[in-house]
Protein backbone atom coordinates (compact mmCIF):
# COMPACT_ATOMS: atom_id res chain seq x y z
CA UNK A 1 0.00 0.00 0.00
CA UNK A 2 0.87 3.28 -0.87
CA UNK A 3 2.12 6.14 1.88
CA UNK A 4 -0.58 8.40 2.15
CA UNK A 5 -3.67 6.12 0.79
CA UNK A 6 -6.47 6.05 2.45
CA UNK A 7 -7.10 2.47 4.62
CA UNK A 8 -10.19 0.85 4.09
CA UNK A 9 -13.34 1.15 6.92
CA UNK A 10 -11.16 4.19 8.82
CA UNK A 11 -11.78 7.92 8.55
CA UNK A 12 -8.50 9.71 7.52
CA UNK A 13 -7.10 11.70 10.31
CA UNK A 14 -7.53 15.32 9.94
CA UNK A 15 -5.10 17.62 11.05
CA UNK A 16 -4.96 19.78 14.10
CA UNK A 17 -4.64 23.09 12.41
CA UNK A 18 -7.46 22.58 10.08
CA UNK A 19 -9.55 20.93 13.40
CA UNK A 20 -8.95 24.02 14.73
CA UNK A 21 -9.77 26.34 11.93
CA UNK A 22 -13.41 24.24 11.25
CA UNK A 23 -14.03 24.92 14.44
CA UNK A 24 -13.46 28.61 14.65
CA UNK A 25 -15.36 28.89 11.47
CA UNK A 26 -18.71 27.43 12.42
CA UNK A 27 -18.76 28.89 16.40
CA UNK A 28 -17.37 26.14 18.33
CA UNK A 29 -14.77 27.65 20.16
CA UNK A 30 -16.38 30.54 21.59
CA UNK A 31 -19.46 28.74 22.57
CA UNK A 32 -16.93 26.52 24.54
CA UNK A 33 -15.48 29.35 26.19
CA UNK A 34 -18.62 30.95 27.59
CA UNK A 35 -19.94 27.92 28.78
CA UNK A 36 -16.57 27.86 30.68
CA UNK A 37 -16.63 31.38 32.26
CA UNK A 38 -20.46 30.60 33.04
CA UNK A 39 -19.24 27.20 35.19
CA UNK A 40 -16.43 29.07 37.05
CA UNK A 41 -18.84 31.42 38.31
CA UNK A 42 -20.93 28.80 39.64
CA UNK A 43 -18.32 27.28 41.28
CA UNK A 44 -17.19 30.42 42.91
CA UNK A 45 -20.74 31.30 44.30
CA UNK A 46 -21.42 28.14 46.25
CA UNK A 47 -17.77 28.14 47.81
CA UNK A 48 -18.99 32.02 49.04
CA UNK A 49 -22.09 30.87 50.11
CA UNK A 50 -20.30 27.64 52.12
CA UNK A 51 -17.91 29.85 53.79
CA UNK A 52 -20.72 32.05 54.47
CA UNK A 53 -22.97 30.12 56.51
CA UNK A 54 -19.97 27.75 58.14
CA UNK A 55 -17.79 30.37 59.19
CA UNK A 56 -18.92 31.53 62.35
CA UNK A 57 -19.03 27.71 63.17
CA UNK A 58 -15.64 27.25 62.64
CA UNK A 59 -14.43 30.40 63.89
CA UNK A 60 -16.04 29.43 67.67
CA UNK A 61 -14.44 26.17 67.33
CA UNK A 62 -11.35 27.77 66.59
CA UNK A 63 -11.87 30.34 69.44
CA UNK A 64 -12.62 27.77 72.19
CA UNK A 65 -9.43 25.27 71.01
CA UNK A 66 -7.39 28.12 71.72
CA UNK A 67 -9.00 28.98 74.84
CA UNK A 68 -8.55 25.83 76.05
CA UNK A 69 -5.17 25.39 75.26
CA UNK A 70 -4.19 28.87 77.06
CA UNK A 71 -6.42 27.06 79.78
CA UNK A 72 -4.13 23.96 80.01
CA UNK A 73 -0.97 26.08 79.74
CA UNK A 74 -1.54 28.56 82.46
CA UNK A 75 -2.80 25.43 85.01
CA UNK A 76 0.52 23.87 84.22
CA UNK A 77 2.52 26.76 84.89
CA UNK A 78 0.80 28.13 87.87
CA UNK A 79 2.07 25.52 90.57
CA UNK A 80 5.40 26.24 89.40
CA UNK A 81 5.37 29.89 89.38
CA UNK A 82 3.78 30.02 92.89
CA UNK A 83 4.21 33.46 94.36
CA UNK A 84 7.60 33.81 93.49
CA UNK A 85 9.48 37.60 93.27
CA UNK A 86 10.05 39.47 89.89
CA UNK A 87 13.83 38.88 89.01
CA UNK A 88 14.83 42.25 87.52
CA UNK A 89 17.68 41.79 85.38
CA UNK A 90 20.98 42.38 86.30
CA UNK A 91 23.72 44.90 84.08
CA UNK A 92 27.03 46.52 84.52
CA UNK A 93 25.42 50.24 83.28
CA UNK A 94 21.96 50.54 82.97
CA UNK A 95 19.26 50.85 85.73
CA UNK A 96 16.07 49.33 85.95
CA UNK A 97 13.41 52.21 86.01
CA UNK A 98 11.54 52.35 89.19
CA UNK A 99 13.39 50.40 91.08
CA UNK A 100 15.58 53.26 92.45
CA UNK A 101 16.66 53.61 96.17
CA UNK A 102 14.40 56.35 97.42
CA UNK A 103 14.99 58.46 100.69
CA UNK A 104 12.87 59.78 103.22
CA UNK A 105 12.53 63.89 103.55
CA UNK A 106 16.21 64.61 102.51
CA UNK A 107 16.28 68.46 102.84
CA UNK A 108 17.90 71.02 100.19
CA UNK A 109 19.67 73.22 102.58
CA UNK A 110 20.65 72.24 106.18
CA UNK A 111 22.88 73.78 108.92
CA UNK A 112 23.93 70.03 110.38
CA UNK A 113 26.97 68.48 109.85
CA UNK A 114 25.32 65.19 110.41
CA UNK A 115 23.62 63.79 108.49
CA UNK A 116 21.04 60.72 108.88
CA UNK A 117 19.96 59.44 106.04
CA UNK A 118 17.23 56.42 105.73
CA UNK A 119 15.48 55.11 102.48
CA UNK A 120 13.63 52.12 101.19
CA UNK A 121 13.46 50.11 97.94
CA UNK A 122 10.39 49.40 96.29
CA UNK A 123 9.10 46.39 97.15
CA UNK A 124 9.03 44.49 93.65
CA UNK A 125 12.99 45.22 93.61
CA UNK A 126 13.36 43.21 96.96
CA UNK A 127 15.19 40.10 96.54
CA UNK A 128 17.79 38.03 98.85
CA UNK A 129 21.26 39.01 98.51
CA UNK A 130 20.55 42.73 98.17
CA UNK A 131 21.68 46.20 99.14
CA UNK A 132 22.63 49.72 98.65
CA UNK A 133 25.70 51.32 98.53
CA UNK A 134 26.16 54.78 99.47
CA UNK A 135 28.49 57.31 98.24
CA UNK A 136 29.26 60.76 99.65
CA UNK A 137 31.03 63.13 97.50
CA UNK A 138 32.26 60.29 95.42
CA UNK A 139 33.50 58.24 98.40
CA UNK A 140 31.61 54.56 99.15
CA UNK A 141 31.40 55.05 102.62
CA UNK A 142 28.48 52.47 103.67
CA UNK A 143 27.18 49.20 101.66
CA UNK A 144 23.50 49.39 103.61
CA UNK A 145 22.07 46.15 103.69
CA UNK A 146 17.50 45.90 103.38
CA UNK A 147 15.68 44.68 106.28
CA UNK A 148 12.02 42.71 105.56
CA UNK A 149 10.57 45.91 104.43
CA UNK A 150 13.27 47.35 101.74
CA UNK A 151 14.55 50.27 104.03
CA UNK A 152 17.82 50.95 105.14
CA UNK A 153 19.92 53.97 106.76
CA UNK A 154 23.07 55.43 107.23
CA UNK A 155 24.90 58.48 108.94
CA UNK A 156 26.70 61.04 106.80
CA UNK A 157 29.14 63.56 107.63
CA UNK A 158 28.50 66.81 105.34
CA UNK A 159 31.13 69.32 104.50
CA UNK A 160 30.59 72.79 103.69
CA UNK A 161 28.87 73.54 100.14
CA UNK A 162 26.96 71.12 97.86
CA UNK A 163 27.40 67.34 99.07
CA UNK A 164 26.69 64.39 96.34
CA UNK A 165 24.73 61.61 97.48
CA UNK A 166 24.79 58.46 95.21
CA UNK A 167 22.42 55.65 96.08
CA UNK A 168 23.03 52.26 94.16
CA UNK A 169 20.76 49.16 94.24
CA UNK A 170 23.29 46.16 94.07
CA UNK A 171 23.05 42.56 93.59
CA UNK A 172 26.25 40.95 94.63
CA UNK A 173 28.50 43.53 91.97
CA UNK A 174 25.30 44.08 89.60
CA UNK A 175 23.75 47.01 89.13
CA UNK A 176 20.15 46.80 90.08
CA UNK A 177 19.32 50.59 90.09
CA UNK A 178 20.62 54.29 91.05
CA UNK A 179 19.83 57.50 92.37
CA UNK A 180 20.98 61.11 93.29
CA UNK A 181 20.61 63.81 95.94
CA UNK A 182 22.37 66.96 96.47
CA UNK A 183 22.58 68.52 100.12
CA UNK A 184 23.69 71.99 100.69
CA UNK A 185 25.80 72.51 104.13
CA UNK A 186 25.36 75.96 105.18
CA UNK A 187 26.38 77.10 108.36
CA UNK A 188 27.07 81.09 107.71
CA UNK A 189 24.24 83.40 109.23
CA UNK A 190 22.06 85.32 106.78
CA UNK A 191 22.97 89.04 106.70
CA UNK A 192 20.65 91.71 108.60
CA UNK A 193 21.02 95.64 107.73
CA UNK A 194 18.79 97.82 109.37
CA UNK A 195 17.75 100.90 107.97
CA UNK A 196 15.53 102.48 110.22
CA UNK A 197 14.50 103.93 112.53
CA UNK A 198 17.53 104.11 114.78
CA UNK A 199 18.21 102.29 118.00
CA UNK A 200 17.09 104.89 121.04
CA UNK A 201 15.34 107.54 118.45
CA UNK A 202 12.04 109.23 119.25
CA UNK A 203 9.05 108.42 116.51
CA UNK A 204 6.20 111.05 115.85
CA UNK A 205 3.41 108.57 116.27
CA UNK A 206 0.82 107.11 114.67
CA UNK A 207 3.26 104.68 113.09
CA UNK A 208 6.63 103.29 113.35
CA UNK A 209 8.20 102.40 109.91
CA UNK A 210 11.21 99.16 110.25
CA UNK A 211 13.20 99.18 107.13
CA UNK A 212 15.73 97.02 106.07
CA UNK A 213 17.46 94.37 103.86
CA UNK A 214 18.68 90.89 104.19
CA UNK A 215 20.13 88.24 102.69
CA UNK A 216 18.27 87.19 99.58
CA UNK A 217 16.46 84.17 99.83
CA UNK A 218 15.86 84.69 103.51
CA UNK A 219 12.30 85.25 105.58
CA UNK A 220 12.22 87.67 107.65
CA UNK A 221 9.74 88.50 110.52
CA UNK A 222 9.28 91.66 112.53
CA UNK A 223 7.95 91.44 116.00
CA UNK A 224 6.90 87.88 115.10
CA UNK A 225 5.03 89.25 111.83
CA UNK A 226 6.39 87.53 109.20
CA UNK A 227 6.74 89.52 105.90
CA UNK A 228 7.88 89.36 102.24
CA UNK A 229 10.59 91.00 101.14
CA UNK A 230 11.60 92.59 97.35
CA UNK A 231 14.12 90.41 95.13
CA UNK A 232 16.36 92.10 96.52
CA UNK A 233 16.31 91.68 100.43
CA UNK A 234 14.78 94.97 101.43
CA UNK A 235 12.16 94.64 103.46
CA UNK A 236 9.68 97.43 104.97
CA UNK A 237 6.63 96.76 107.59
CA UNK A 238 4.78 99.40 109.51
CA UNK A 239 2.84 99.11 112.91
CA UNK A 240 1.15 100.87 115.36
CA UNK A 241 2.11 100.60 118.95
CA UNK A 242 1.01 102.49 122.26
CA UNK A 243 2.48 105.89 122.58
CA UNK A 244 5.67 105.52 125.19
CA UNK A 245 8.63 102.48 124.79
CA UNK A 246 8.50 100.22 121.96
CA UNK A 247 10.75 97.07 121.41
CA UNK A 248 11.57 96.25 118.15
CA UNK A 249 12.94 92.82 117.31
CA UNK A 250 13.45 91.62 113.60
CA UNK A 251 14.81 88.11 112.38
CA UNK A 252 15.88 86.91 109.23
CA UNK A 253 16.08 83.40 108.52
CA UNK A 254 17.81 81.42 105.48
CA UNK A 255 16.64 77.82 103.58
CA UNK A 256 19.37 76.03 106.03
CA UNK A 257 17.37 77.25 109.21
CA UNK A 258 20.51 79.83 110.48
CA UNK A 259 18.97 83.09 111.97
CA UNK A 260 20.16 86.82 112.25
CA UNK A 261 18.19 89.07 114.55
CA UNK A 262 18.46 92.43 115.01
CA UNK A 263 17.13 94.33 118.32
CA UNK A 264 16.08 98.15 118.46
CA UNK A 265 14.30 100.04 120.79
CA UNK A 266 12.33 103.82 119.93
CA UNK A 267 10.02 105.58 122.08
CA UNK A 268 6.82 106.26 119.81
CA UNK A 269 5.38 110.10 121.08
CA UNK A 270 1.57 110.93 120.89
CA UNK A 271 1.57 113.24 116.91
CA UNK A 272 0.99 116.34 116.83
CA UNK A 273 -1.87 118.25 115.33
CA UNK A 274 -1.00 119.93 111.96
CA UNK A 275 -0.36 123.47 112.28
CA UNK A 276 -0.86 125.82 109.44
CA UNK A 277 0.95 129.26 109.55
CA UNK A 278 0.15 131.88 106.94
CA UNK A 279 2.53 134.69 106.24
CA UNK A 280 1.83 137.47 104.32
CA UNK A 281 4.46 140.22 103.55
CA UNK A 282 4.05 143.45 101.44
CA UNK A 283 6.46 144.93 99.31
CA UNK A 284 5.68 148.60 100.68
CA UNK A 285 3.73 148.94 104.16
CA UNK A 286 3.10 152.81 102.81
CA UNK A 287 1.23 153.65 99.57
CA UNK A 288 -1.06 156.63 98.42
CA UNK A 289 -4.40 155.55 97.38
CA UNK A 290 -4.69 153.26 94.22
CA UNK A 291 -1.52 152.36 93.99
CA UNK A 292 -0.20 148.92 93.43
CA UNK A 293 0.97 146.89 95.79
CA UNK A 294 2.62 143.42 95.71
CA UNK A 295 1.79 140.81 98.70
CA UNK A 296 4.34 137.73 99.11
CA UNK A 297 2.18 134.86 100.66
CA UNK A 298 3.65 131.88 102.11
CA UNK A 299 2.05 128.65 103.17
CA UNK A 300 3.64 125.33 105.61
CA UNK A 301 2.45 123.17 108.06
CA UNK A 302 4.87 122.29 110.52
CA UNK A 303 7.34 124.08 109.10
CA UNK A 304 6.83 122.12 105.68
CA UNK A 305 5.83 124.49 102.76
CA UNK A 306 2.30 123.37 101.48
CA UNK A 307 2.48 123.13 98.09
CA UNK A 308 -0.46 123.63 95.68
CA UNK A 309 -2.64 125.34 98.64
CA UNK A 310 -5.11 128.05 97.19
CA UNK A 311 -4.40 131.67 99.09
CA UNK A 312 -7.56 134.41 99.00
CA UNK A 313 -6.16 137.84 99.67
CA UNK A 314 -8.98 140.40 101.11
CA UNK A 315 -8.37 143.90 101.49
CA UNK A 316 -10.97 145.08 104.47
CA UNK A 317 -14.09 143.42 103.77
CA UNK A 318 -13.06 143.20 100.06
CA UNK A 319 -11.82 139.75 98.09
CA UNK A 320 -9.20 141.01 95.60
CA UNK A 321 -8.36 137.61 94.39
CA UNK A 322 -6.76 133.44 94.98
CA UNK A 323 -3.59 132.01 93.51
CA UNK A 324 -1.89 128.45 94.38
CA UNK A 325 1.49 128.51 96.13
CA UNK A 326 4.20 126.73 94.29
CA UNK A 327 6.54 124.45 95.46
CA UNK A 328 8.41 126.66 98.18
CA UNK A 329 4.62 127.45 99.55
CA UNK A 330 4.73 131.01 98.23
CA UNK A 331 3.17 133.00 95.89
CA UNK A 332 2.04 136.75 94.78
CA UNK A 333 -0.94 138.94 94.80
CA UNK A 334 -1.05 142.50 93.57
CA UNK A 335 -3.87 144.75 94.49
CA UNK A 336 -4.92 148.33 94.45
CA UNK A 337 -4.44 150.30 97.57
CA UNK A 338 -8.26 151.61 98.49
CA UNK A 339 -8.99 155.20 97.73
CA UNK A 340 -9.68 156.24 101.18
CA UNK A 341 -6.69 157.12 103.66
CA UNK A 342 -5.84 155.45 106.63
CA UNK A 343 -5.00 152.03 107.75
CA UNK A 344 -5.99 148.51 105.64
CA UNK A 345 -5.97 145.18 107.05
CA UNK A 346 -4.78 142.28 104.70
CA UNK A 347 -5.90 139.32 105.06
CA UNK A 348 -4.89 136.14 104.07
CA UNK A 349 -7.28 132.66 103.84
CA UNK A 350 -5.41 129.45 103.28
CA UNK A 351 -5.82 125.19 104.40
CA UNK A 352 -8.02 126.46 107.28
CA UNK A 353 -5.49 128.82 108.98
CA UNK A 354 -5.01 132.81 108.09
CA UNK A 355 -2.40 135.14 108.24
CA UNK A 356 -2.53 139.09 108.35
CA UNK A 357 -0.81 143.08 107.66
CA UNK A 358 -1.45 146.67 107.59
CA UNK A 359 -1.63 148.39 104.81
CA UNK A 360 -1.23 152.54 105.40
CA UNK A 361 -3.14 154.75 102.80
CA UNK A 362 -2.06 158.42 102.76
CA UNK A 363 -1.31 160.64 100.49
Amino acid sequence: MKAGAAVPGRRPRVRRDTYRATARSVGIAPRLRRRTVILDAAILAVAGAFLVLTGPVIGSAVSDGVRQITEGVTQSLGGQLGNAQIELPSSGGNSVGGAEPVVNGLPDFTRDTELQLSGRVPSFALAPGRSVEIVLNAAVIANATLDDAGTFAASLALRDGANAIGLTLLSGKDVIARSAYTVILDRQPPTLDMIGPVDGATVDGPNVIVQGKAEIGATVTVNGRTIVPGQDGSFSESFTPPVGPVAITVVARDRAGNETTKKSSVTLRAPIAAATLVTVTLDRAKVRPGEIVSAQIRVTENGIPKVGTLATLSVGVITIGSAATDVFGNTRIAFAAPPNEGDATVVVFAAGASGRTVLTVAR
